[in-house]
C-alpha cells in the first residue's frame, strides 16, 4: 500500500522502506542524544570521575530493565501499581450534557454504562475500568501503552493496517475485545510525515504482538485501532517518562543494601570457628581433621573430636540496614510524590497517616484531571462515538465527573462522631453537657449539613411545627440517641 506521505521502496534499506529507514535513523540519533546526556550526568571534575560507573549504576534502560523490575517485585511493583490502581478504583460519572431530567437517561449515557458493566449488550469479558487500570500500569512501566480495540470491519488480519470502515460498525456489539498492551508488544512502525496533516509526527501504524503466553502474533495495525496512552510526556507527544526512570539509581541502592544486609547476616549468624593446635601435636596428621570441620561446615556432623586442639566461637554482630533503607525510601517517595508510608504499607501514627492519605488522594485527583479523563477516556469515548459503536451525546458534549476520593471510611467517621462528642464535653460550661442539649448549640458543633426541606406527604393533615422539649417520650428518644442513661427516677 502506498500513499503521498510513505515510499514501500526498499532494497538499499535492508528491507526496509524509506520511510521506515528515515524514521530509524531519526530514533536512534534520538537516542543517542539522549544516552550522551545520560552519560554527563555521572561526570565530575571536568569529566575525571564517573561517578555512576564508580557506584555501578546502569546508564541506560529498555522496556525489558523496567517490565524486569516490576515483576521482580520489591517497592517498585506499589510505585507501578497504586496510582493507577486509585485512579480507576471507583468509576468515573460520564454526563450527557442535553438538558433531560435528573432520572433520565439518554442513549449515550445507557451505552457507556452497557461498557463499563460489560452487559449482555456487549461481547466485552470485563468492564472498562479493568481494561484502563490495565493499559495504565502497562504505560507507567514503559514510555507508553495502548489499547487495541478490536473492531468487526477487519475480516482478515492484513485488513488491520487499514483505517477503521465505520460504514462496517453497528452498536456495541461491534466492539469485539479491547485489548491493553505494554511498550515491548506494541512498537511503532510507521510515521505520519505531513506537516499539513494534524497528525503529523505521530505513529501511522503499529506493530502489535496479539498473541498470548509465549506464542507470537504480530500484525501491522492502523492508528485508528489503537488508543495510545503517554503520562509525562515532555520532548515529544508519543514518549512519556517511565515512572521506574528517575528512581533507578535508588532502585540499585536498596538492592545493594538489602542483599549485602542479607549477605552479612548470613555470615555473622554462624561467624565460625577459631582453631588453636598445640605445637606438641603440630605434626599430627590433620586430614581427619579437616574432614570433621568441612562436614561440621555443611552440617552433617554436630560433634567434633579433636586432638590438641582449641576450638572458640567466633563473635557475631547484629546487622541492621534499616536506617539506610528508610532514607533511600525517603528519597524515593520525595521524587515520585507517593507518600512512603503508601509505599510501604503501613501506618505509624494517625495524624501523620492521615495528612499522606490526603496528600496522596489529592495527586490522585489531579491525575485523574490531567492525565486519565483527557489522554484515555476521552480518546476512547470520542473514537467509539466517531465509529458509530455508541450513541453521540444528545447535547453535543459530555462531562466527566470523577467521584469523590475523600469519602470518611466507616472507621474515620466513627472516630470523627467520638472526637465530635467529646468536644461537646470540653466546651459546655463546667463540664455539664446539659447546657448545650439544644438543637441550636448541637448544630453548631454537627459536622453533617442540615437536610434539604422536606414536604410532608399529603394525607397528613396537622403537623406541630415545633417540638415538646418536655415531652417525656421526646426527652426518652432524645436520650437514646445522644447514648444517655435516664436519671434516677426518671421512669
Amino acid at each position: 500500500m502506498t500513499d503521498e506521505n510513505t515510499t514501500e521502496t526498499a532494497g538499499s534499506f535492508g528491507g526496509m522502506s524509506a520511510e521506515q529507514a528515515v524514521m530509524m535513523a531519526a530514533t536512534a540519533s534520538n537516542m543517542v542524544g539522549r544516552q550522551q546526556f545520560a552519560n554527563r550526568s555521572g561526570l565530575q571534575h571536568g569529566g575525571e570521575r564517573d561517578l555512576w560507573e564508580a557506584l555501578g549504576y546502569q546508564q541506560r534502560f529498555t522496556y525489558a530493565d523496567y517490565r524486569d523490575w516490576y515483576d521482580r517485585g520489591g517497592i517498585a511493583k506499589p510505585i507501578i501499581e497504586k496510582p493507577a490502581a486509585t485512579t480507576w478504583s471507583e468509576r468515573p460519572e460520564i454526563v450527557d450534557d442535553a438538558e433531560v431530567g435528573d432520572e433520565e437517561q439518554t442513549s449515550f449515557e445507557g451505552d457507556l454504562e452497557a461498557l463499563f458493566d460489560a452487559s449482555d449488550k456487549t461481547t466485552l469479558d470485563r468492564g472498562l475500568s479493568h481494561y484502563f487500570e490495565r493499559a495504565d500500569k502497562l504505560g507507567r512501566i514503559g514510555e507508553y501503552s495502548v489499547l487495541y480495540l478490536g473492531f468487526a470491519d477487519a475480516d482478515k488480519p492484513s485488513d488491520l493496517s487499514d483505517p477503521v470502515d465505520p460504514s462496517e460498525l453497528d452498536g456495541l456489539k461491534d466492539l469485539l475485545y479491547v485489548t491493553p498492551l505494554g511498550q515491548g508488544d506494541a512498537s511503532i512502525n510507521s510515521w505520519v510525515k505531513d506537516v499539513t496533516a494534524s497528525r503529523n509526527g505521530l505513529p501511522k501504524t503499529y506493530k502489535l504482538d496479539l498473541a498470548n503466553g509465549d506464542q507470537t502474533n504480530t500484525q501491522v495495525v492502523h492508528h485508528t485501532r489503537v488508543i495510545h496512552i503517554a503520562e509525562g510526556v515532555l520532548d515529544d507527544d508519543v514518549n512519556g517518562e517511565p515512572a521506574l526512570r528517575p528512581i533507578m539509581n535508588r532502585l540499585f541502592d536498596i538492592e545493594k543494601v538489602a542483599g549485602a544486609s542479607a549477605e552479612a547476616y548470613w555470615m555473622v549468624s554462624n561467624p565460625g570457628l577459631a582453631l588453636s593446635v598445640d605445637p606438641e601435636f603440630a605434626d599430627v596428621d590433620t586430614d581427619q581433621m579437616d574432614e570433621q570441620i568441612d562436614e561440621w561446615e555443611n552440617n552433617f556432623r554436630r560433634v567434633l573430636k579433636m586432638y590438641g586442639t582449641d576450638v572458640e566461637q567466633l563473635e557475631s554482630q547484629d546487622v541492621d540496614p534499616s536506617g539506610v533503607i528508610d532514607s533511600i525510601m525517603k528519597l524515593i517517595a520525595g521524587t515520585i510524590e507517593i507518600p512512603k508510608r503508601k509505599l510501604e504499607g503501613s501506618e505509624r501514627g494517625d495524624l501523620a497517616s492521615s495528612q499522606d492519605e490526603a496528600n496522596y488522594l489529592e495527586m490522585i485527583s489531579a491525575r485523574q484531571e490531567s492525565f486519565a479523563g483527557p489522554v484515555l477516556l476521552r480518546p476512547f469515548i470520542d473514537r467509539l462515538v466517531e465509529y458509530g459503536i455508541i450513541e453521540s451525546p444528545q447535547g453535543g458534549s459530555y462531562s466527566l465527573e470523577w467521584p469523590n476520593l475523600f469519602q470518611l471510611t466507616e472507621l474515620e467517621e466513627a472516630t470523627l462522631k467520638k472526637e465530635l462528642s467529646q468536644a461537646l464535653v470540653n466546651l459546655a460550661p463546667m463540664g455539664d453537657i446539659e447546657q448545650l442539649h439544644t438543637l441550636e448549640a448541637l448544630r453548631e458543633f454537627s459536622p453533617i449539613e442540615e437536610p434539604e426541606e422536606v414536604t410532608p406527604p399529603e394525607d397528613v393533615d396537622d403537623v406541630d411545627d415545633e417540638i415538646d422539649e418536655d415531652d417525656e417520650q421526646v426527652q426518652d428518644q432524645f436520650n437514646e440517641q445522644m447514648g444517655r442513661q435516664p436519671a434516677e427516677g426518671d421512669d
